[in-house]
């Protein structure tokens, strides 16, 4: 310890007390910054607050910030980028161009080396100026205005107005009946220029015509913007020229105070909007009204709305985050959500991909230490995912950036049912290599594809599908199969034949009879004008290759996929029906499988979890013939999928099982308290022969095929340690030569009683530690 000579001048004492003290506080300071993680900013601008009543968030802008803040703390769970943590600064833009500039200066002077947001197109056109003039890259996921990515340092992951306005447009023409339009716009940068793609459209057209348009001012609060429309409609009306659709090209909070006044005044034409009104929130603004507590959907069901995501023809990835949102934040997540989590993942990717082409100064970027350069090279590193072999992996697509920073997102047309968003009965998905496809002028001609612009669709049925599983039971872990008792129905529009399926895993190696898996005949049949609606009753064997790795803390998954036999994906899409079935939240169908007692003849058994998903499965035997080019001539059908997650119960299986196991431990045990002398080796041996024999009958449950080691196994290789060391120290204390060193064999019994529980206790704790 060092010592202050108490000899020395008070003033030295003085001193060195002085220069010890701020040692310490140098020291203090220093050692929390050299442990302290690297940190790389990224900013969000979003609507937290509206000047429409000072409301805190709207659902899709509560999913904007939340989405982008779960991808990132997934990333730093895993360790973050090259022990780089991300970290998200929120900045509130309060849905106003003004706020939206002051925001983007505050980023400006920040050390954020990109901001995610604008939400909405005037406002990024409002902040773009400023990440420009600084030299800020940007990246919206709802911003589609044209003009937005005029700038090189604008990015987005949604197909812009252009593109929508031209979708909408050509719908109408190609998927409906409709002629006569009525239009409805507003002012803003959003509107203008959704309205002017749809009406060039209609210009070329001599079928469908625009017999009425208004354009409301929703910033005169002196005035009922909703009069002047409905006494247009009423005019139309009294001349018979009513309309066979009306498009808005409004905000959901425009759109939200005229709907009702339509729906009221029995003007409830149907009605088609561009993507702000496909928002979640459209019918949350409805649901406390007395017409939508009698009839839920009474104001917007029907209303059909162009959106990039449609979480009903997602794949198992899309409905994983779902869940995942779900579980987190406890509300469902929007579009918007989905887009921003790419948005996310994109400035991921570009910071990545920066660190790895800058090696040499990989320690120090994105930290803010050269904030200029940081920001001039994320902009490069996110130009450069420009190619389908760069993409960026989202939450429902792959998707890059054009010379214009604009990512080829999907265009979807989506409705609104009973307060649900689905897919509509059609959709049109892009073709990709259209000057591939053989027969193409026949194929336009028999609708099968339609042209939008210099692009190509595929016309596509989206038939609702449902599952309601009755039972499970059977569960045969030598054969890996398991019976389902369930209920299958379709609901669907026109002949697209949802029933003619095959099932891809039928328990037919069980059965050995080669037979296929057919429908019965339907319990119920409704056909209308609109729809088609069929149900089915099964009872059937499936088979799923069970892993027993982890036996027996294993969970296996129990599943029911099928497809159609000759339809691929390009014209046939089996949606989750979340209409017609029961609440699919893994909270929800849990408890309804309980109540339901679907596994109630399986007691070894618990539910973790069930999951309903439509995937693409591709057909590498077999090739499409409209395809020229072998690389896209593979078949791709559209499959429906039920996944049953389940979990040993370990509880029932420890008390047939495992506590037997614990009994040969305490007899092993006992051993080593008998008198030294009468221990033998026969006896230990007789004890290990017969944990043997237990150990191979626990085994024998598994399928012959498993040659790998189980979780079991462990346990028993542990005992039979243990019972090895017991052995190794009863032959040596018998042993001539050990008696002859005079050592007491009370020392090798007690080193046996200590060794023996605590090794034993240690390794249970680590197996059920790695295993649990």
């Amino acid at each position: 310890m060092l010592k202050i000579r108490k000899n020395l001048p008070r003033k030295t004492r003085l001193t060195i007390f002085f220069a010890i003290a701020l040692t310490i506080f140098a020291i203090a300071i220093s050692v929390p910054n050299l442990l302290k993680q690297d940190t790389i900013e990224i900013a969000i601008a979003s609507p937290i607050t509206h000047p429409e009543g000072k409301t805190r968030y709207s659902v899709g802008d509560r999913g904007m910030v939340d989405s982008v803040q779960l991808y990132l703390d997934k990333i730093n769970a895993e360790g973050g980028i090259q022990g780089k943590k991300l970290v998200l600064q929120v900045y509130d833009d309060e849905s106003d161009p003004d706020v939206a500039v002051e925001v983007a200066e505050k980023i400006a002077r920040s050390s954020a080396v990109a901001v995610i947001g604008h939400s909405s197109s005037r406002n990024s056109l409002a902040a773009g100026k400023i990440y420009q003039e600084y030299g800020i890259p940007a990246i919206t996921g709802s911003a589609t205005t044209d003009r937005v990515t005029d700038s090189q340092w604008y990015f987005r992951t949604i197909f812009n107005n252009t593109e929508q306005g031209n979708f909408i447009a050509n719908y109408i023409k190609y998927l409906t009946t409709a002629q006569k339009i009525y239009l409805i716009s507003s002012e803003g940068a959003y509107s203008t220029t959704l309205k002017n793609a749809i009406e060039k459209v209609f210009d070329s057209s001599e079928k469908i015509e625009v017999i009425g348009e208004r354009k409301i001012d929703t910033d005169r609060e002196d005035r009922n913007i909703t009069e002047p429309i409905i006494q247009d409609l009423l005019r139309l009306k009294e001349i018979g020229q009513d309309p066979d659709i009306i498009i808005m090209t409004l905000t959901g909070f425009q759109a939200k105070k005229i709907i009702p006044a339509l729906k009221l005044r029995d003007l409830d034409y149907p009605i088609i909007g561009g993507d702000s009104l496909s928002g979640i929130s459209l019918t949350s603004g409805f649901l406390d009204t007395p017409q939508e507590r009698e009839k839920p959907g009474f104001f917007t069901n029907g209303i059909r709305t162009i959106t990039p995501v449609i979480f009903d023809i997602a794949d198992d990835r899309g409905q994983q985050f779902k869940n995942e949102f779900y579980q987190r934040y406890g509300y469902d997540p929007g579009w918007y959500a989905v887009l921003y989590h790419d948005a996310a993942a994109a400035v991921v990717q570009a910071i990545k991909n920066g660190l790895e082409n800058n090696k040499e100064l990989s320690s120090e970027l994105f930290l803010g230490k050269d904030i200029k350069r940081d920001r001039e090279l994320l902009r490069q590193e996110l130009s450069e995912i420009d190619s389908p072999d760069k993409a960026v992996r989202g939450i429902t697509q792959k998707f890059y950036f054009d010379d214009k920073g604009n990512a080829s997102a999907p265009i979807l047309m989506g409705s609104f049912f009973h307060q649900k968003f689905i897919s509509d009965f059609v959709q049109l998905f892009p073709i990709e290599n259209s000057k591939f496809i053989l027969n193409l002028p026949e194929k336009l001609q028999s609708g099968k594809i339609i042209q939008i612009g210099d692009r190509y669709f595929h016309k596509t049925n989206i038939v609702y599908t449902g599952i309601e599983i009755d039972e499970i039971d059977d569960i045969d872990e030598k054969q890996s199969s398991y019976l389902v008792d369930f209920y299958l129905w379709f609901h669907y529009k026109g002949d697209s034949e949802p029933n003619d399926i095959i099932f891809m895993n039928y328990d037919v190696e069980r059965l050995d009879s080669g037979e296929v898996l057919t429908l019965n005949e339907p319990i119920e049949i409704i056909e209308t004008k609109d729809f088609n609606h069929v149900t089915y009753h099964m009872k059937a064997d499936f088979y799923d290759k069970f892993d027993f790795a982890s036996y027996p803390f294993d969970r296996q998954t129990l599943s029911i996929r099928f497809q159609h036999k000759n339809l691929i994906r390009n014209e046939i899409i089996y949606a989750i029906d979340v209409v017609g079935m029961y609440d699919t939240r893994k909270e929800k169908i849990l408890k309804h499988f309980e109540e339901n007692q679907v596994m109630e003849t399986s007691k070894d058994w618990q539910v973790k979890n069930v999951t309903f998903y439509q995937s693409t499965d591709i057909d590498e035997s077999a090739f499409v013939q409209e395809y020229s080019r072998e690389e896209d001539r593979k078949r791709a059908y559209s499959q429906f999928n039920v996944e049953v997650e389940i979990a040993r119960n370990i509880l029932s299986f420890s008390l047939k099982n495992l506590l037997p196991l614990w009994f040969f431990v305490l007899v092993a045990y006992s051993l080593i308290f008998l008198p030294f002398e009468d221990i033998s080796v026969e006896a230990i041996g007789g004890v290990l022969l017969a944990i043997v024999f237990y150990h191979l009958s626990l085994l024998d449950a598994l399928p012959d095929g498993v040659g790998y080691i189980v979780a079991l196994d462990y346990a028993f290789y542990l005992l039979y340690f243990l019972i090895g060391l017991q052995l190794l120290l009863v032959i040596l204390g018998h042993s001539k030569r050990f008696q002859a060193t005079g050592i007491h064999s009370d020392r090798l019994v007690l080193v046996g009683r200590v060794a023996f529980p605590t090794i034993w206790l240690v390794g249970c704790l680590i197996w059920y530690l790695i295993y649990v």
